[in-house]
């Protein structure tokens, strides 16, 4: 009896040990993308989109239409999400990349935005009931601007967002506003 309860506890140990390298050599390092992840992972984001809207140069600008289109996607690990834009609007045609994150130690997701322009935003943002509401800092030629991104989820496949600016009172102005569709969409 002795000899049959030290077998089967082996055999769990080993079985177990087994399981959790298999798990571990999935992902270089060791490491396994936070469940939070997962919903990047299930391809919100990924792939393309047609995107349309308003902008405004300024606050003070009046709004003008503009299309984009946007293309993501995993970095392999699974750690990260490559967004990929590209803006044909009032300032001509505006190229952007953000990289898209879950930070497990602080429990919010980030991103890191590139433009064409010279600007950088940094992103934390965190999921409210069907909004992904996400506090900015935009950086330009030295001049740092406290902002607000809300996107809106509608269906799988679209989404809506508004991208707004603190002014000097405390207020938000919005700049840029429209809807998102995934291109093609798939059947339902």
């Amino acid at each position: 009896m002795k000899r049959t309860c030290v077998a089967v506890a082996l055999c769990l140990f080993v079985s177990t040990l087994a399981f959790a390298q298999g798990a571990q050599s999935s992902v270089p390092g060791g490491a396994a993308p936070a469940p939070s992840q997962q919903q990047l992972a299930m391809g919100y984001f990924g792939g393309d989109w047609k995107i349309t809207g308003t902008t405004r140069i300024s606050p003070s600008s009046p709004a003008v239409q503009f299309t984009a289109k946007a293309s993501g996607e995993w970095v392999p690990g699974n750690f990260f999400l490559e967004i990929k834009y590209v803006n044909h609007g009032p300032l001509g045609d505006v190229h952007s990349v953000r990289m898209m994150e879950y930070n497990a130690s602080d429990g919010v997701y980030t991103f890191n935005e590139y433009n064409s322009l010279g600007e950088h935003v940094v992103g934390i943002g965190k999921i409210e009931g069907q909004k992904w509401v996400w506090q900015t800092t935009k950086k330009m030629n030295g001049v740092v601007t406290k902002g607000r991104y809300i996107t809106t989820f509608v269906t799988a496949n679209a989404y809506s967002y508004k991208s707004e600016i603190q002014n000097p009172s405390g207020g938000w102005v919005t700049i840029t506003e429209g809807t998102a569709t995934r291109v093609p969409a798939p059947q339902q």
